[in-house]
């Protein structure tokens, strides 16, 4: 008897794993930065995880490499993180929030392998564009 109350290792990539086959069609809702609703499911979050893990092991990416991502929560974001995760890589959430300066020291100090997708540019404009439009609402209350 070894004690273990489970028989796998428990790590992030088995959460989703886990989603997928006990809960495939279980809805995930996000509401984008338009407004807009999306729906999808674990299975669908899975399949598009790995095929991101694919997609970064194919740039060069490898286990134990450190990529940021820059994001708001929504089901793209959850798709980096446990595609990112799966891959064996660690995965570093940027705060939007920070100053863009604070953020390339962050990212120069521990040097890291910031993910070169078009998302991750997309994600800073359309948060810079998000900051700018609670600020202009902050100022009219």
């Amino acid at each position: 008897m070894n004690g273990d109350m489970q028989r796998w290792t428990p790590n992030v990539a088995s959460i989703i794993e886990h989603a997928r086959e006990f809960h495939p069609d279980k809805e995930v809702i996000s509401r984008m930065v338009s407004g807009d609703i999306h729906r999808t499911n674990y299975a669908e979050v899975c399949l598009r995880s790995r095929k991101l893990a694919s997609a970064l092991e194919k740039d060069g990416y490898k286990k134990g490499d450190v990529i940021a991502t820059l994001a708001l929560n929504t089901y793209r974001h959850l798709e980096m993180y446990y595609g990112i995760s799966g891959m064996g890589a660690i995965c570093h959430t940027l705060n939007f929030r920070l100053h863009p300066e604070q953020a390339v020291y962050i990212i120069n100090q521990i040097s890291l392998n910031v993910l070169k997708n078009i998302l991750f540019f997309v994600m800073l404009q359309i948060c810079q564009i998000q900051i700018l439009k609670m600020q202009f609402l902050m100022k009219s209350i």
